[in-house]
């Protein structure tokens, strides 16, 4: 059983949200982005692509469902970068999802999802791909 915060979610986009996505040349193969390692241009992945890159990023027997001492976030988050085309697009999935949208002080210019649960976020990662074809009409 996975841990659930009693935390309120608002699925609506954030009035203050910054919406773009970097240039594939901002995306650093040491330094990142964002101020995270190891990051991806998940819109030009296809949904197999982002499959395998899911599999490798959060393998199924590794997926925390209680975080660890210290960890920086004591509920699921996903931040992320996107236009407002793709993020009008997520808002459905993200409210059917039970998860909800914010921005991190600390990166204003990156949308943040939450999740009371690690169910609830995998829930939107299945649904994502479910309407990958949706986010390819976009562009």
């Amino acid at each position: 059983m996975y841990p659930t915060a009693d935390i309120e979610l608002d699925p609506s986009l954030p009035a203050g949200a910054e919406f773009w996505e970097p240039d594939p040349e901002e995306i650093d193969e040491y330094e990142g982005f964002g101020m995270f390692h190891d990051v991806w241009l998940g819109g030009r992945s296809g949904r197999a692509g982002l499959r395998t890159i899911g599999g490798r990023d959060v393998p199924g027997g590794e997926l925390p469902g209680h975080p660890e001492p210290g960890s920086w976030s004591a509920i699921p988050v996903v931040m992320f970068a996107a236009d407002r085309a793709h993020a009008e697009a997520l808002q459905p999935l993200v409210e059917g999802s039970g998860c909800g949208f914010d921005l991190d002080p600390v990166r204003p210019e990156l949308l943040v999802i939450n999740g009371r649960s690690v169910k609830d976020t995998l829930r939107l990662g299945h649904a994502v791909l479910d309407s990958i074809d949706v986010f390819r009409s976009l562009g």
